[in-house]
């Protein structure tokens, strides 16, 4: 995911997918992660999730504009932590707030769960995500190798402090 800010996220509804988004969610996990394939020498896992058992446990939401699948985010709730587990933007859609946009939603869907922590992971040749989340709060808790390369463990805090609301 490479995101900045930029028109166009405050407008796009966030909505569960469906089994027709099946070949879009497919289609757009390939190009967004396909610029990866360079760096790693092979292809990131998060480029061919199990996009069929997430959707049959309700855990993909999607932004579309019109037809055209722009953006998705499988979320859900771990054992002590609110997951974000695959977030990707379209690169025809990056740079308009989507993967920022999405990440909020995740982090007030885990907040609503009553989770106090969010986490995600991020391949560590992947160094534009690695920069928007810590520009959004992420906090690196760790690196550690992960089907046959390296990623960096991250999360956030879902609850204000007593002393700060």
């Amino acid at each position: 995911m490479s995101d900045r800010a930029g028109p166009g996220a405050a407008d796009r509804a966030i909505e569960a997918a469906t089994r027709a988004d099946l070949p879009a969610l497919t289609a757009l996990a390939l190009a967004a992660y396909g610029k990866y394939v360079e760096r790693l020498g092979h292809e990131p896992p998060a480029m061919r999730p199990d996009f069929e058992g997430h959707l049959a446990r309700g855990e993909v939401e999607v932004i579309h504009d019109g037809p055209a699948l722009h953006a998705y985010l499988i979320h859900f709730a771990g054992e002590d932590a609110w997951v974000i587990e695959n977030l990707a933007v379209a690169p025809v859609a990056q740079g308009r707030g989507l993967g920022r946009a999405l990440l909020v939603h995740a982090e007030t869907a885990g907040r609503a769960a009553g989770h106090a922590r969010a986490t995600l992971f991020t391949n560590i040749v992947m160094t534009e995500n690695q920069a928007l989340y810590a520009k959004l709060g992420w906090r690196e808790t760790g690196r550690r190798p992960y089907k046959g390369t390296e990623i960096i463990d991250f999360e956030k805090p879902l609850v204000a402090d007593r002393g700060n609301p």
